[in-house]
């Protein structure tokens, strides 16, 4: 139980870490804007993915 929610916080750590080195990249404009909106969506499916777990 703990192992996985190790895992889990683990999982959604390097989530963060990846979303703000990719966010360095892009200039600021329209393109920053999508890159958000999709790394948003990402951590938002890595930090339900439990609570499916839960559910079924």
């Amino acid at each position: 139980m703990i192992e996985s929610v190790r895992e889990w916080v683990l999982s959604v750590i390097i989530l963060v870490a990846a979303a703000a080195f990719f966010e360095g990249f892009f200039p600021p404009g329209g393109m920053d804007r999508y890159l958000k909106y999709i790394f948003a969506l990402i951590l938002l499916s890595a930090v339900l993915s439990p609570v499916t777990l839960l559910l079924t």
